[in-house]
């Protein structure tokens, strides 16, 4: 478990950089992780990204998922001295969030994109099952099955 301590009132590429100084004191260990910000009144999305998949975001006017291509940054405890960039973005009303573990995408012997195709099929489920228990059901379809860990988190905005 990797402990960043103070991180109260950190900006999110500051705790990534506190992160990567932890790192520092253990080589050969390594981690990606996603900071996401998200005002609900709003719907504001601010991420930085530290060699973590992309989120996907299904777009209710559009009726379409999309990967967020965003400026990331290097996995924690490869690159000292990275760099992580804000990403930015906006959940319109009905509009959805999905952020997920490599191991929902994993699968040894398939590409990534393979793996991120079949979760963008399963997620297109979600628009007409609904999106309550979606990490749920996107975990137990995982690419991966249970050779892997898996988290996924989903935010809808109403």
């Amino acid at each position: 478990v990797l402990r960043v301590g103070g991180v109260r009132d950190v900006e999110p590429p500051q705790i990534l950089h506190r992160a990567c100084d932890a790192f520092a004191d253990e080589p050969g260990r390594f981690a990606t992780v996603v900071i996401m910000l998200a005002d609900p009144r709003t719907g504001r999305l601010s991420w930085v990204n530290a060699g973590h998949p992309a989120p996907i975001q299904f777009t209710a006017g559009s009726g379409r998922w999309s990967v967020l291509e965003s400026a990331g940054g290097p996995v924690l405890g490869i690159i000292p001295e990275g760099q992580f960039p804000r990403s930015a973005g906006r959940l319109g009303r009905g509009d959805a969030l999905v952020l997920y573990t490599d191991g929902v995408i994993e699968a040894r012997g398939h590409d990534l994109s393979r793996g991120l195709d079949r979760l963008l099929g399963h997620a297109e489920r979600l628009i007409t099952t609904g999106f309550a228990g979606g990490a749920r059901r996107l975990c137990a379809d995982a690419q991966a099955g249970d050779s892997d860990d898996r988290a996924v988190v989903v935010i809808w905005r109403d």
